[in-house]
């Protein structure tokens, strides 16, 4: 917990003030920790990551809603992830009523990272 407040520090942020929006870049706290921030924090906002096109939706800190261009629910989870976005927007506005993310906060980053490990496998795999 002090090791995020730490990293939350360094991360160098623009606050909104119309919007209360906050905005940074991902070099410095990178997504996961900024969802596991969220989770224990129980917040309900979206992570708008517009250099992907993609955005993640959560309600008392359940992420309930992910998507990617076109690609939506978990795999689209599992997409952003891999895909590492440099930028993201905090928005403190509620999220419509869509739901297409039934697992829990804490089993989706696990199984997005067992996603990046077999991807990372089938790379090392596929010959040149």
């Amino acid at each position: 917990s002090r090791c995020l407040a730490a990293k939350a520090k360094q991360l160098e942020v623009e606050r909104d003030e119309e919007d209360s929006d906050l905005s940074g870049r991902l070099e410095v706290l990178d997504l996961p920790t900024l969802i596991q921030a969220i989770q224990l924090r129980q917040k309900t906002c979206v992570i708008e990551l517009s250099d992907i096109d993609a955005e993640i939706a959560f309600v008392c800190g359940q992420v309930v809603f992910s998507r990617l261009n076109d690609c939506t629910g978990e795999e689209s989870f599992f997409r952003i992830m891999a895909d590492n976005p440099a930028h993201f927007r905090l928005v403190t506005k509620p999220r419509t009523n869509e739901r297409n993310i039934q697992l829990s906060t804490t089993k989706l980053l696990l199984e997005s990272a067992k996603y990046m490990d077999e991807r990372l496998c089938q790379t090392a795999r596929t010959p040149a």
